[in-house]
């Protein structure tokens, strides 16, 4: 038994081996040093008794192990083990559900909440999409103003399907339209706080944030995914409800389009929309608090991610506050 113990305790494989079983099935959680205890000690007991059996059989039957049996048993092995790593590597993409905690707030005074509304089936797109990205450099960025890219449908029929595209997104630009008392909606189009924006061609710098203090907003998840917001307004709002808001992040993404209006072109997105959130919270004393999950769609993989917040009053599009900052990465 002392030899089973000792193999079992140097045998880099067995190591090796749960490593990868850890890491493909996202073991190696529980909660507190009890439960930890308990997962060593299953893993230990169980490896002893592994070797303890396969040292048994080998001596049991040694004369009927060839030498073409120890090779298959090898490559088994080996197979078991690549493909735990395989999936490992595939399932170790930007995703939430690992997120560190995180916590957003932010500053009493506005912050700006930039809309664009786009398409990869859109040639006039691409344009306001390379000057959006730039903004990822800006020392403002979170700070000032919180932009994100909306992908609308209603340009699938022309032969290609955004894949980042939601009929929802396109419901969004369609109700601002409404609100405005415009006819159509167009791509590109950027929405700054609630109303229509145009300075974007220019290829100029945001306009400052209103000074007005407004409250502050907060942001906060334990994973990525659950995400609490609290709103302290400056001065108490006649609204009897508010709505929060919240949308999770994708950047650096690229798609090589092969139809459509932009077809042979390679397009690369950021504060691209992955999922998006809502919750109504009454009124209660001086402070509003609501729960929003985001969750990511298993069809796109982000090299970064980042959550944008905003709350608003009543049934108004137009935000009061608005929240961001980068999760699961850091800034570039």
């Amino acid at each position: 038994m002392k030899n089973y113990l000792f193999l079992t305790l140097t045998n880099p494989i067995t190591i090796l081996s749960f490593v990868g079983v850890f890491a493909g099935f996202g073991l190696g959680k529980s909660p507190g040093y009890v439960g930890a205890g308990a997962l060593v000690g299953g893993v230990f007991i169980g490896s002893a008794l592994w070797w303890l059996l396969l040292s048994s059989g080998v001596s049991l039957f040694r004369s009927r192990v060839t030498a073409g049996w120890m090779r298959a048993v090898n490559r088994l092995s080996g197979g078991v083990i690549f493909a735990f790593g395989l999936y490992s590597l595939s399932t170790s993409t930007a995703q939430p559900r690992d997120a560190e905690p995180v916590l957003f707030q932010s500053k009493a005074t506005q912050t700006t909440l930039l809309e664009l509304y786009t398409s990869e089936g859109c040639s006039s797109c691409p344009p306001a999409e390379l000057w959006l990205s730039r903004l990822k450099e800006s020392p403002k960025l979170w700070k000032d103003f919180v932009p994100v890219a909306f992908h609308v449908d209603y340009w699938d029929y022309l032969g290609w399907k955004d894949l980042f595209a939601a009929k929802a997104y396109s419901e969004r630009q369609s109700a601002y339209a409404a609100q405005w008392h415009q006819d159509a909606v167009h791509t590109p189009g950027f929405v700054r706080d609630g109303e229509e924006w145009r300075g974007w061609v220019s290829r100029g710098e945001l306009p400052h944030p209103s000074s007005t203090l407004v409250g502050v907003l907060t942001a906060r998840s334990g994973d990525g995914k659950r995400w609490t917001l609290h709103f302290q307004p400056a001065e108490r709002n006649t609204s009897s409800s508010f709505g929060f808001h919240a949308v999770l992040l994708g950047f650096d993404l690229n798609s090589e389009v092969d139809a459509g209006e932009n077809r042979g072109r390679k397009l690369q997105h950021d504060f691209v929309v992955l999922a998006m959130g809502k919750a109504t919270s009454s009124t209660g004393g001086d402070s509003l608090q609501a729960a929003v999950t985001l969750n990511h769609p298993a069809r796109i993989s982000a090299k970064r991610l980042a959550v944008a917040a905003w709350v608003t009053a009543s049934a108004s599009m137009q935000p009061l506050q608005t929240v961001g900052g980068w999760v699961h990465s850091s800034p570039p």
